[in-house]
């Protein structure tokens, strides 16, 4: 796993807490609003926290990793 987002993930652990709290109510059978109401949940956790320059450093790093 690239090493940036495990950085974040540490950096903001009680998001990631609050976050897999929020996924126990995921149900792949459920309606597809139910299931959209749960990712919608999850963003609302995530978004805030993401400023461009972290997105750009996990987004580069993800990059060379893949380099062909």
């Amino acid at each position: 796993m690239n090493l940036q987002v495990i950085r974040w993930l540490v950096k903001h652990r009680q998001t990631l807490t609050n976050c897999m709290e929020i996924i126990k109510d995921f149900d792949p059978n459920s309606p597809l609003i139910d299931r959209w109401n749960v990712v919608d949940k999850v963003a609302r956790e995530i978004i805030p926290l993401l400023s461009s320059d972290d997105v750009a450093e996990m987004g580069v790093g993800f990059l060379e990793d893949y380099d062909e």
